[in-house]
């Protein structure tokens, strides 16, 4: 985590808010110390969001991949 706080680039955070084994406070604490985080809770879903909600993560993840490719190039 030392290594990225104080960044600059894009990340995605998603994170289930019944998550046992991260607990959810993690990913608000990496949220706030990464300034272009997009922080996204998935109610209802443990630790894989990625599999528990997989058609709302794949839409954000593409979104997010394609806001990205956008704004790098406008630089």
């Amino acid at each position: 985590m030392q290594r990225i706080v104080g960044r600059s680039l894009p990340v995605l955070i998603t994170h289930g808010q019944k998550d046992g084994i991260v607990l959810p406070a993690t990913a608000r604490q990496h949220s706030a110390a990464i300034s272009q985080a997009k922080l996204s809770l998935y109610p209802n879903v443990a630790h894989a969001p990625f599999w528990e909600a997989a058609p709302r993560f794949n839409r954000e993840l593409r979104a997010f991949a394609k806001s990205v490719a956008r704004d790098g190039k406008k630089r």
